[in-house]
């Protein structure tokens, strides 16, 4: 079972001894504030050459005090907004972007599927004359560009990204025609001393600007809509 929770990501098994279960983490600290939550007096330990590099070995009474305390620690509406408000778990949240943008994937198949005649090719829709896929990388502009809108009131000017995030858009999510129109709208500059894929900013003439990792907020959705004329996700 995985878990994305407020105190980290986790991967519940059941094996090694009868009767018990291991808890896995990829960072320890995420494990540490588990055993916070739930007062657990468990022993953090580090298996490098696993595909974990660190686990607890919990009994079922245990067990059922994790689940106890993750239901306990439900209090949001938004569960990337929350995770967006946390400086020990929002590097997470490009990760958790991604799963979430897989999981609709999955839900859209499986809708198509269930209507789609089974003898006809499906229609060419304009949005996939113009991308290519919706992941992360191009999510993470979009959201961008929503907070400056949000937070100013008019759109912005220049938008700057990394290489690695520019050439993300350009390979992976956007065709050539969507990013020749996404540069008639505004203007990419490109940093390459920019070390982090996440430091995305929108700015203006005027010196306003909104960056991704300081003002995330995933409800405001108009951006597509404003540089290609329909919704992307």
């Amino acid at each position: 079972m995985w878990i994305c929770s407020k105190f980290g990501f986790f991967s519940i098994v059941k094996k090694g001894q009868p009767d018990t279960w291991q808890v896995r983490a990829r960072r320890k600290n995420d494990l540490g504030e588990l055993l916070d939550a739930t007062d657990l007096d468990a022993e953090i330990k580090s298996t490098p050459n696993g595909d974990y590099a660190f686990r607890i070995i919990v009994d079922q009474d245990g067990l059922e005090r994790i689940f106890s305390s993750l239901a306990d620690s439900i209090d949001y509406p938004n569960f990337k907004s929350c995770i967006a408000s946390l400086p020990d778990q929002k590097d997470k949240l490009h990760a958790y972007e991604d799963f979430w943008l897989g999981m609709l994937k999955v839900q859209k198949q499986a809708k198509k599927a269930t209507k789609a005649p089974r003898n006809l090719p499906p229609p060419v829709r304009k949005a996939d004359i113009l991308k290519r896929d919706c992941g992360g990388g191009l999510v993470r502009m979009l959201i961008t560009l929503d907070a400056f809108h949000r937070t100013h009131g008019h759109w912005p000017t220049k938008l700057r990204l990394t290489q690695t995030a520019y050439d993300i858009l350009k390979n992976e999510f956007l065709t050539p025609l969507g990013l020749e129109t996404l540069t008639t709208k505004i203007r990419v500059i490109v940093q390459r001393d920019i070390e982090n894929p996440l430091d995305i900013v929108a700015e203006d003439d005027n010196g306003l600007s909104s960056a991704y990792a300081a003002d995330y907020n995933p409800t405001s959705r108009a951006a597509d809509k404003w540089i290609w004329g329909l919704s992307f996700y």
